[in-house]
């Protein structure tokens, strides 16, 4: 992991800070001189490995505030360039800043345009940073990180910022938490009683040129927020005191440094440590950097993607093969579970094979005859389709009496006779199928009608009608009640013995293919 290494700009010198894990390590001071340029050359040399951020606490910083028409994409970009060349002409550490639009007439976008006014204080630091290929994350001003740390007080309105560090004091006026302007007052000295006058004194300042801006209502009361050592409130207090323009409040800056993370909590009223670590955790989102000053930032940042996202489908991969290889190893335990239970269970097969007796046929014969069975059980009909037409045709007349049933199954279709007894005419079968379910059935018919032929023909007609509804069935007669061959009288079959009539037979076939 690369270290963080924060440069403090200051008007006569640049200060060194090693941050690691939350506290700040003052490192080298560099004075602006060549003596300090080579000195800090040697130092960029020792610290290959580090990420470096440039914090400008100067005077030279100036801010300008105007209303653009709304343009949006090259059109709005072009035009903000353009102010900026107005404005700051000669500089490249210049940015606009939106502070939204307004809302009435033409809602014109009012914009801040800001600067740091003079590049020699940064150009012999960066030509160094250039010339090691050091790693530059961005420029960024003292007001701009203040901004950023006051971000999360979610302050509405206007209000005037008053805080102390090494270069003197600052006044930064912010209006529901955008950044609007700032100015750093130079001190003579920086003891709490002239730090505490110079609150007083400066806050009047900003008020008479915030209203000849009309930044503000010169109706309202302005707050005045104090950045301050808990220590130092009391000597404060009795120089600031409220009037109808300004109304003081204090911030404790040892607490505003634990909520931040900082370990290395500020000893008196100065900033500077507490602006550096916001510089690290939550910088602010522009900055003063020209690209080209962060291209060996954002090949490092190209790098570091380039590494996470292998890193990310490295382990992607080991996670995938961590998963095949546990699958693969229960597959081979179930396996082996699979092949040790299959071997009880032949074990056990085994055995109930050793204890039946002994058949006559070989086990082959024995299951190509139970599959043989199988087949035929599956091509045997059931009685229920012969049997249930014929019992509703038996039900239809109740004068026939049922005598035998005869049974059978055969691959071949019966032969068809035209004539029955050379008389009685009847279609041939009209049953398909691959078998046929065969039942000879035989019947006895009313004993009253046994002398009366035509009323027994008449009889059998219906009945064969009665059968014939059920299409699936194929009925022929194979036998009537009665002789009726050609060239002989009509008699009965059954002589009556000794004036005793017996019921006349009748047989028939019911034919099925399945």
């Amino acid at each position: 992991m690369p270290q963080r290494r924060l440069l403090l700009l200051e008007a006569n010198r640049l200060s060194a800070w090693h941050w690691q894990g939350g506290h700040l390590h003052a490192e080298q001071n560099f004075a602006s001189d060549s003596t300090g340029h080579e000195a800090f050359a040697k130092y960029l040399a020792a610290h290959g490995n580090s990420i470096f951020s440039i914090m400008a606490d100067v005077p030279e910083e100036g801010f300008q505030i105007e209303d653009i028409p709304f343009v949006s994409g090259k059109d709005r970009n072009a035009l903000t360039q353009r102010r900026l060349a107005q404005y700051y002409y000669g500089t490249p550490f210049a940015l606009a800043t939106s502070l939204g639009r307004q809302k009435s007439g033409r809602r014109d976008e009012k914009m801040l345009f800001t600067a740091l006014t003079q590049p020699r204080h940064l150009e012999p630091w960066l030509a160094a940073l250039r010339a090691a290929e050091r790693r530059l994350a961005g420029i960024y001003s003292a007001s701009l990180a203040l901004t950023a740390l006051l971000h999360h007080l979610k302050l509405p309105g206007p209000r005037l910022v008053l805080w102390l560090t090494r270069s003197g004091i600052r006044q930064t006026f912010i209006n529901d938490g955008k950044l609007y302007f700032s100015r750093l007052t130079t001190l003579a000295a920086d003891t709490p009683e002239e730090v505490a006058v110079a609150c007083a004194v400066e806050a009047g300042k900003i008020y008479q040129y915030l209203a000849g801006q009309r930044l503000i209502d010169r109706s309202a009361t302005l707050q005045a927020l104090i950045l301050a050592h808990p220590d130092q409130f009391s000597i404060l207090r009795a120089h600031c005191r409220p009037s109808a323009e300004l109304a003081f409040e204090y911030i404790d800056l040892l607490s505003e440094a634990r909520k931040a993370g900082l370990k290395t909590p500020p000893r008196d009223s100065h900033c500077e440590l507490l602006l550096l670590h916001q510089l690290v955790l939550r910088p602010p989102g522009q900055q003063f950097a020209h690209p080209a000053e962060l291209h060996f930032f954002r090949l490092w940042q190209l790098r570091s993607g380039l590494v996470a996202a292998a890193a990310i489908i490295f382990l992607i991969c080991l996670l995938y093969a961590a998963k095949q290889y546990w699958d693969v190893n229960t597959l081979q335990e179930n396996t082996l579970q699979m092949a040790e239970q299959t071997q009880v269970d032949e074990n056990k097969y085994q055995a109930v094979m050793k204890s039946l007796p002994l058949l006559p046929i070989s086990t082959e014969n024995m299951r190509a005859l139970v599959t043989r069975f199988e087949e035929l059980d599956k091509r045997s009909p059931l009685m229920e389709t012969m049997c249930i037409p014929l019992s509703r045709a038996l039900d239809a007349m109740p004068g026939i009496e049922l005598q035998r049933i005869s049974w059978q199954l055969s691959a071949k279709l019966p032969p068809s006779t035209e004539q029955v007894s050379g008389v009685l005419k009847q279609p041939p079968l009209n049953v398909s199928g691959s078998y046929y379910a065969i039942a000879e059935i035989n019947v006895h018919l009313p004993v009253a009608l046994a002398n009366d032929h035509r009323a027994l023909l008449q009889l059998v007609n219906q009945f064969v009608t009665e059968l014939g509804k059920e299409k699936s069935l194929g009925v022929q007669i194979t036998q009537l009640p009665f002789d009726a061959e050609s060239g002989k009288t009509i008699k009965s079959s059954d002589e009556p013995t000794l004036g005793h009539a017996e019921a006349p037979k009748f047989s028939f076939r019911l034919v099925q293919g399945f």
